[in-house]
This record gives structure tokens, sequence and C-alpha cells, in this order.
């Protein structure tokens, strides 16, 4: 049982919340206060069928103000296609208020083939991505690890504290390559932990959930490689975080794009890196989205992309220090029981998160 909508391995977050563009430079008109349509979503040279961890290609829609901090909106009962320059067509289907999917298990891009977005609004509007095709190369990379430390800042009893945070420092190895190009890349990463109801039986199917968190690795990293033989920095992971201890995975997916779907990313990245809560959209991004036969404005990016998935799964043997038990992390401790105590369902999960009470083929129990 899987409960909310499955995660598709996706960061559109990061659009829906910052907005972006690419190919041609836009500029805001901060005198007009048309909406914005946002555009999210990317196919791959992997469908649904080749991978264990299932997903989907998405495509988010909504719409936003250009300059103001007004609400975004989610687009409801589009029409969205995607095809090839075979003429080929498939279908997008709406699965919640601005989220539609291809549900073709066998679909994926394929090298030699171009694929153009289209999409037609309720209210008759058209706009449509520039076809856009694999790139030549992806160099999949080695996820490895090391132990570190780093000065963490609490707040103890009102006052500020420094101590020594424990954990791993992730890396990508690149292994040495030959190209006639420049390889560009991103990685982004999904984590699974547990929820355990202390009280529910140990036979309860409703005893342990798996929560597979796309925020808890808050990170978005982007290179560009020329030979390789480089190993490039990812992100930490805290091990005394009370989540270990129920046992947790990691997801890293890279993915090798061209170069203008790269400038995206990189815009993106440090626009994001200056934004406030009251920041505008950014601007002056590069877009592969255009309307079609009017002047509506578009901003986003549709990507296609090779991909790649390397998953880690946390054995505390190979740590050179002791101190980690079995245990449970996220539970409350259940002194006078509530629904949580007794059903994983009522956790405290976190938003946007996919929880579901089936434990992974992967997963390692210790």
């Amino acid at each position: 049982m899987i409960k909310n909508n499955p995660f598709i391995l996706s960061i559109t977050w990061v659009v829906f919340t910052l907005f972006a563009s690419c190919i041609e430079q836009f500029s805001f008109n901060s005198d007009s206060e048309q909406d914005v349509l946002v555009v999210d979503g990317f196919v791959s040279n992997v469908s649904f069928n080749d991978i264990a961890d299932k997903r989907y290609f998405d495509i988010r829609l909504l719409t936003t103000g250009k300059v103001i901090n007004s609400r975004d909106e989610p687009v409801i009962n589009a029409d969205i296609q995607i095809s090839n320059d075979l003429s080929e067509y498939w279908d997008y289907t709406e699965v919640e208020p601005g989220l539609y999917r291809l549900y073709y298990d066998d679909f994926k891009a394929e090298s030699g083939r171009t694929y153009q977005l289209h999409i037609e609004l309720a209210n008759g509007e058209t706009y449509e991505s520039d076809p856009g095709e694999l790139p030549v190369d992806h160099i999949e990379s080695e996820l490895i690890w090391e132990e570190t430390t780093w000065p963490e800042y609490r707040i103890v009893a009102g006052e500020p504290k420094i101590r020594e945070a424990r954990g791993l420092l992730f890396k990508a190895d690149m292994p040495e390559f030959e190209s006639n190009s420049l390889v560009y890349n991103r990685w982004d990463f999904l984590t699974t932990y547990t929820f355990t109801a202390l009280r529910a039986p140990e036979d309860d199917p409703n005893r342990v959930c798996w929560i597979h968190d796309q925020f808890f690795v808050n990170e978005v990293v982007i290179n560009r490689e020329s030979k390789g033989g480089t190993v490039h920095n990812l992100f930490y992971f805290n091990i005394d975080t009370r989540l270990v201890k129920g046992g947790i995975s990691i997801l890293a997916r890279q993915q090798s794009m061209t170069e203008v779907n790269y400038q995206f990313w990189l815009d993106l990245k440090n626009q994001e890196n200056q934004a406030d809560l009251f920041a505008p959209p950014p601007y002056n991004l590069v877009s592969n989205l255009k309307p079609v036969g009017h002047d509506g404005d578009v901003l986003g990016y549709f990507g296609v992309v090779r991909e790649s998935f390397n998953r880690w799964v946390f054995d505390p043997s190979e740590l050179s220090y002791f101190g980690l038990k079995p245990g449970v992390s996220t539970d409350p401790e259940c002194r006078f029981p509530s629904p949580e105590c007794l059903n994983c369902w009522e956790g405290p999960f976190p938003p946007k998160s996919v929880v579901t009470n089936i434990q992974p083929v992967w997963w390692l129990g210790w």
C-alpha cells in the first residue's frame, strides 16, 4: 500500500519556487500583471520497466505572477502530449491538480530521435518546446563516501553552542573517458527511512512504514567534465541524526544533458543562492519553451536526458566507530498511546513525502 502520490524522483519544487527558462533569454516587463505559465519535466533513456525503483515521467504546470510575490496556482485540465520526429504521439494523464503523468511502461527516449512537448490549456492557449534529443555521452559515476566531522551550531538552554557532528561526505567518482565535447551532469537524491508504531504488534502490517523523502538531502549538484578522472563532493550526511537508527538509504540519480539544459540548471542554482522569501521569480534565464500563436509568457525547461541510478543502503558495521544500535528514530515515546503509537500511517510525515508499509526489496534489515 502506498499513501500520497508516488515520488517520481523529481526536484520540481526548485523550479516551482524559483521558476526558470532556456534557449532565448526572457526579460520581465514589470508593468504587466499577466500570469506566467511555469513548466517542469523531462524524459530520459530509462523507462518505467528499466529500473527497480519504478517511476513514470511527469510534467508539472502552474501559473505565477511575474514580479510580485503572488500565490502559485496549479494548472488543471490541460492537454499534454509528447511527440517524436516520426510523428508518434504519447498522451499525459492528469493525476492531480497541476501534475500530468506519462503512463507508458516502455516509453523512453531513444538515440537519434528528437522529442517535443505540446501543451494546450483549457482556455485554448498552446505552448511547445523546441525539439530535443539525448546527449551523446553519459559517463556514469560511482557513489563513494568517507567518514568526516564538521562544526555544527545548536541552541542549548537558549545559548548557541558549537558541537562536532559526525557524518559521511558523499562524492561522485568520475572515471576517465574520451569525448569530443564536454559532458554536463546533474545529481539529485531521494532518501528512505522508517517510522515504527511502537505499540503495534510485531506482526501488524501497519507497524512499520517506509518514508521516501525528497527533501532530506536537499541538494542538487551540477558539473561539467572534459575527460573525467575527477572526484566531486555531493553532500554531507549526519550520522548522528536519529533517523539513521531505524535504517536509511539514499538513491542518487545522475543525469547527463545538453549544454543549454545545463545552463538552465546553473542559472537557476545561482539565483536560488541569492533568493529570499520575498524575492521575485528568476529572470533572464534561458528556456526551450514558447507560446504558439499568442504572446503569453512561459518559464521552465523540458529536458531530454540520459540517466543512471546508484543506491546506498546504510550499514553501521562499515563505520570505524561503534555506537549505533538498531532502533526507531521518529517514533514518539508512547508513554500515553496516541494514534501514531498504534499505526505507522499516523506518523509525522514530511510534506510531499511518499509513504508505504511495503518493505523495499533492497532494504537492509539490521
